[in-house]
């Protein structure tokens, strides 16, 4: 998450999408128990699979992002690498 964190137009945006998981865009690796137990039962794969969605859908419609092709590519060539 923090690639995208470093590289969306807005870092607020990431931080909206992230709500009460903004610690996750840290480049440390910092989790919470609760973090553990939602790795264990699927729950936050499956919200950070919707995040990285939203944040692609994002940087796809982006004016700003738009003029700035480079970005774009690495996102759409992450996304491809995780089969998304």
């Amino acid at each position: 998450m923090h690639l995208l964190y470093d590289f969306i137009c807005d870092p607020n945006i990431m931080i909206k999408l992230l709500q009460n998981y903004s610690h996750l865009a840290l480049r440390k690796n910092l989790f919470s128990i609760k973090n553990f137990i939602e790795i264990k039962d699927g729950t936050l794969q499956k919200f950070l699979e919707d995040v990285y969605k939203k944040a692609l859908k994002h940087v796809q419609n982006c004016e700003v992002i738009f003029f700035n092709k480079i970005l774009y590519k690495f996102v759409k060539s992450f996304a491809l690498c995780i089969n998304l």
